[in-house]
């Protein structure tokens, strides 16, 4: 029995609002959840010095535990933060065995530095956001007190726009702080103070509820202070102190407020800078004394010392502002005392003058020296000498097999030979014979391209036999005949007795030829008489020497005199350069009877000159510290005063310039220095230049070009993440200024508030509290989810068919029905 009209219409009418629902749904497109999907949970960590670590180490317990509840494709990552952001952990997933293994850590992982001092959660969020995957669901959960001392005024949150994967949650490392009984307001101190003097200072403690507590000052690391205080609510202190001071460097001063149980509630730092009185070392081997008492009235503390009798501490000449060294030897200073030295002047700025005699210089054997490395000048002639000719002549006897060290006599007189070597130049003539009873020509007299080589082969000579000096002599005096170089040097090193016979041949041959001999004559048992006789001719001489291992340095010291390094001659003096150390009107002073002839270094700026460019007075800077050398008697001349205390102090790069002010002042990671010079007139400083040397607590140094920002104005930022006294110095053209300053990093303070932004985001919903129902939150979202709309429009299509066929089946029903009836 088929269906009535009324029935009919309403199956058709229900069928049609079927399919009307169907397109709305595809219309609508709601999804099907069929799954959890791979989430990535990021950690940003706040680790700045207002977060106790043990929070954070709660925190990380907790995350870990949340991690594990994850399955299948999900990861994590971890990232450290307070003045920077660094990654601690990669993303790893957590079906890694590496990931079970971290799970095990109670506390997270600390590899890379960060400043605590300081925190910048404005960049923190952006690294995590450059760090996060944007295909991948995210949840950056930022752990954090909300205290920003970078950007402390924010309003903002960091990022405008940002990939919609990410979902960002806050995490307090500490929900409630106990707000502080008081704080210290204010420190008032002097910049620097005189040795001796005491340190008075005052500190303003401000309350912020009635309470009691203690307040603590400690001078480096040594608490020279404590106080009692009880303050009512509202109440300003003000604590006047007179701390005695014994030490003589600069004062690092810690502050700390403590509550009645004890804790530190608030702390601060601070330096104070001795300035002592001005010191010179004057090392000499002289009896008289050089302006020693000028030195004192010029406010110079003066300590007067040999070259021996220079200890081997490192920091020794890092208290002085000055060395002076009178007329030394190379050798008269040990290259350990010398390395010291160099430090002292690189790092510390303390200044080196170097002064010229018939001791120093190429006569004092600074050739190839360490301590010519110092200098701004090398122990040789800046314009072209005459050649010379040189025989070294060495006993290989018997004797000189015997030594009471390694090294035989006869090797140490051939090591002597190698070392001379070096001071013979390029326009010289040499030779080298060995005698015994017999003579050996090694090295025939003639001019080569490169003598050190020669010199320094590795000769297989074996001492044996007697001592016959004259045919050994004979034959030197031959060598050197042929030669047309006007000096003629014979080196002789012998240990033995020395015959008499031929004397008087012998010195007509070195009379009739213009012939110099040097003997050196090893230990004491050398018969010196024949050699004294022999040496009398052209004025030679006989040196002994004790230890044949000194024979390297005495014959060099010997070869550097015969070439007349010393210039006894008057000579007038040029300016070259012009200083704020050299006065103009006077110069009668200049004019100086015998110098060291000497050659400036590319690197040096020659002041002072004679006529022939041979300096006077050159100076190059060495790190920190500038060296002087005046390779004459300048400062022997008594109209010499003023220039040497003009001198002094433009190379005491340790003074304070009352024409350069220099402040600084510290930003988490960094120090900012300025600093405005004017000149002596009381204008601007004309220079566009200033060049910064600043070095760090642990005494490494860094060079820095400081930025012109105005008429007279420089400034410059420096890296600065460790607390501690930084030496600052600065040379604008040829002056020059030293500043110290103090930074400490711990910047983060109880009572700072949360940073706008973050307080804005929380409670407009940007940001979500970090909450177990946030995290479950988080993960439905991130369900594997399907589209539903082919789905509905394939039901709404097959229903509408469906209609179709039973529309067309009802008709041909009455159709047949029609036929019958």
């Amino acid at each position: 029995m088929g269906l009535s009209v009324n029935q009919h219409q309403l199956a058709l009418l229900t069928t049609y609002a079927a399919i009307a629902l169907m397109l709305l749904l595809a219309l609508w497109n709601p999804s099907i959840n069929y799954g959890k999907g791979s989430v990535d949970l990021l950690l940003l960590m706040d680790e700045s010095n207002s977060i106790k670590p043990h929070n954070n180490d709660e925190i990380w317990t907790s995350f870990i535990q949340q991690s594990r509840s994850l399955n299948g494709d999900n990861r994590i990552s971890l990232m450290r933060f307070a003045d920077r952001a660094r990654v601690a952990i990669p993303w790893i997933s957590t079906a890694k065995t590496e990931f079970k293994k971290l799970s095990l850590n109670t506390s997270p992982p600390r590899h890379e530095f960060i400043g605590k001092g300081a925190s910048d959660i404005n960049l923190a969020i952006q690294s995590a956001v450059q760090h996060s995957s944007p295909n991948r669901h995210t949840a950056i959960i930022l752990s954090s007190d909300g205290i920003d001392n970078i950007n402390p005024a924010q309003k903002v949150f960091p990022l405008t726009q940002h990939n919609p994967n990410i979902s960002f949650f806050h995490l307090n490392p500490e929900l409630s702080k106990a707000p502080v009984a008081f704080k210290i307001e204010s420190i008032n101190l002097p910049e620097n103070i005189s040795p001796g003097d005491a340190l008075e200072l005052s500190l303003s403690i401000e309350s912020y509820s009635e309470n009691q507590g203690t307040v603590e000052i400690f001078i480096n690391d040594s608490r020279s202070y404590q106080q009692f205080i009880k303050m009512t609510s509202g109440q300003r202190k003000v604590l006047s102190v007179n701390l005695p001071v014994d030490q003589s460097t600069a004062l690092t001063l810690k502050f700390l407020l403590r509550d009645k149980q004890g804790k530190i509630i608030d702390h601060q730092h601070r330096m104070v800078d001795i300035r002592n009185q001005r010191q010179l070392l004057y090392i000499d081997n002289r009896s008289d004394n050089l302006q020693q008492q000028f030195l004192r009235l010029a406010g110079w503390k003066t300590v007067r010392i040999k070259p021996q009798e220079i200890p081997y501490d490192r920091a020794f000449f890092d208290t002085f502002n000055i060395v002076l060294m009178d007329d030394i030897k190379a050798t008269a200073i040990n290259p350990e005392i010398i390395s010291n030295l160099s430090r002292a002047i690189q790092q510390s700025g303390t200044g080196l003058i170097v002064l010229g005699g018939p001791d120093s210089f190429g006569s004092g054997g600074y050739r190839y020296s360490q301590l010519e490395q110092l200098l701004p000048v090398t122990s040789e002639s800046s314009r072209p000498i005459p050649s010379a000719a040189f025989v070294f002549l060495l006993d290989k006897s018997g004797s000189m097999e015997s030594s009471s060290r390694n090294n035989s006599k006869l090797a140490d007189a051939l090591n002597a030979v190698a070392e001379s070597a070096k001071s013979l130049r390029t326009n010289d003539e040499s030779a080298l014979l060995a005698f015994d009873r017999n003579v050996t020509v090694l090295l025939p007299l003639k001019h080569r391209k490169n003598t050190l080589t020669a010199l320094s082969k590795p000769w297989k000579l074996q001492a044996s036999g007697g001592t016959q000096l004259a045919p050994a002599m004979k034959q030197a005096i031959n060598q050197l005949n042929q030669s047309t170089s006007t000096k003629r040097f014979i080196i002789l090193v012998t240990d033995g007795v020395v015959l008499k016979q031929n004397i008087n041949e012998l010195k007509q041959a070195l009379q009739k030829s213009n012939i110099q001999l040097i003997a050196l004559a090893i230990g004491d048992n050398a018969e010196l008489s024949t050699l004294a006789e022999l040496t009398t001719i052209k004025g030679g001489k006989v040196l002994v020497v004790e230890d044949s291992a000194q024979l390297p340095v005495f014959m060099r010291q010997q070869l550097e005199a015969g070439l007349q390094s010393w210039n006894d001659n008057i000579v007038t003096p040029q300016s070259v350069s012009q200083a704020s150390f050299i006065n103009k009107p006077d110069t009668s002073w200049l004019k100086i009877q015998g110098y060291q002839i000497t050659r400036a270094k590319p690197s040096a700026r020659v002041y002072i000159s004679t006529a022939q460019s041979d300096p006077l007075l050159a100076i190059s800077q060495h790190g920190a510290g500038k060296v002087a050398v005046l390779p004459g008697k300048i400062l022997k001349m008594t109209t010499a005063d003023n220039f040497l205390n003009s001198l002094l102090n433009w190379l005491d790069m340790q003074q304070q310039n009352p024409n350069f002010k220099v402040s600084h002042h510290y930003q988490p990671g960094q120090i900012h220095i300025m600093m405005d010079a004017i000149n002596t007139h009381n204008n601007w400083h004309p220079a566009t230049t200033a060049e910064l040397m600043l070095t760090y607590p642990d005494g490494t140094t860094h060079l820095q070009q400081m930025e012109a920002i105005a008429a007279g104005r420089f400034r410059t930022v420096m890296p600065a993440t460790v607390n501690g006294i930084y030496n600052v110095r600065i040379k604008v053209d040829n002056e020059q200024t030293s500043y110290t300053a103090y930074v400490n990093n711990d910047l983060e303070h109880r009572y700072h508030t949360t940073v706008p932004w973050l307080q804005h985001a929380l409670s407009s919903g940007k940001i979500q509290p970090w909450t177990e129902t946030a995290f479950n939150k988080f993960l439905t979202a991130s369900s594997r989810q399907v589209a539903t709309r082919p789905m509905w429009l394939l039901l709404a299509f097959i229903s509408y068919l469906l209609l179709i066929i039973a529309e067309r089946g009802s008709g041909i029903n009455r159709f047949i029905s029609s036929i019958k009836n």
